[in-house]
This record gives structure tokens, C-alpha cells and sequence, in this order.
């Protein structure tokens, strides 16, 4: 999780942003929360972010992989709401809710798949091609089973 500069840690609590933070991070108890390891990361413009995890056990590399990931997921689900009308779907029934992201899934997968394959051929286009394929593979395998 994200945390802000000024939250407070610990006991006598003290801020975050005055914190000596190693680079295998810091175990604090976040108040409200409970236990966490904190990591400080260099933002654009000499600004300091600051991120924490429940897992005490993770390293900073993997800290950051994840922070990464999840903003992947982010843009994905704005992707989704904005192109494929993924959150003006109105319906009634849960059936029908469930066919309308399935379908918004499917058309944004197939967005990507036309925006792969519309330019020069490289590997990496090839790798994402064979990942949508397998993607769309599993999703009609799921439906061909739920159907039938």
C-alpha cells in the first residue's frame, strides 16, 4: 500500500518521513492497521514515496515488482471502464452482469490482439499474440463448459 509522508507509525508516533527507512526496509506498527515493513522508493522529482506490506519476508526488489504489477492491473480496469463501457452495463439479473464482462473482457482482449498484429511483426508481439490466443482459448473452454 501507498502510504503518505506525514502518516504516523509506532507508539511514541513518529512520522513517516522522519524515519531512517534501510534498504531492506523498516518493520513499524501502523496504527489501526498492525505490523508492516516500509520501504522508501525515489519518485519523479526528488519527491519520496513510501510503501508498506504485511508480508515482513519480502525484499525491496520484490516490493517494487509488485507495486509495479498492480499498477498494470490499474490501467487495465481504466482501459476497461473507458473503452469497453465495462461500468455503464445496467441489468437486472446476476446472468446477465456476468455476460456483459465477459464480453467487455473479449473485446478488450481483441483491441489488443488488432493493436499487436496492425504493426511490424516483432517478438514481443508475437509473445503477446500467443498470450491473447491462450487467454481466449481458456475463457471459451469456460463458457463451452458453463453452457453446456
Amino acid at each position: 500500500m501507498g502510504l503518505k509522508s506525514n502518516r504516523l507509525v509506532n507508539k511514541p508516533h513518529i512520522q513517516i518521513c522522519k524515519l531512517d527507512i534501510p534498504d531492506e526496509g523498516l518493520k513499524v506498527h501502523l496504527n489501526g492497521y498492525g505490523w508492516i515493513k516500509i520501504f522508501r522508493f525515489a519518485g519523479k522529482n526528488r519527491r519520496m514515496d513510501y510503501n508498506g506490506t504485511s508480508r515482513l519476508d519480502l525484499s525491496k526488489e520484490q516490493i517494487k515488482l509488485y507495486f509495479e504489477r498492480r499498477w498494470s492491473i490499474e490501467v487495465m480496469h481504466r482501459e476497461l471502464k473507458q473503452t469497453c463501457r465495462f461500468s455503464r452495463c445496467q441489468f437486472r439479473t446476476g446472468r446477465a452482469g456476468r455476460n456483459h464482462i465477459g464480453l467487455s473482457l473479449l473485446a478488450l482482449v481483441r483491441k489488443h490482439r488488432r493493436r499487436c498484429f496492425s504493426k511490424s511483426v516483432r517478438m514481443h508481439d508475437i509473445v503477446i499474440g500467443l498470450a491473447i490466443n491462450f487467454i481466449e482459448f481458456s475463457y471459451f473452454h469456460f463458457l463451452v463448459q458453463k453452457l453446456f
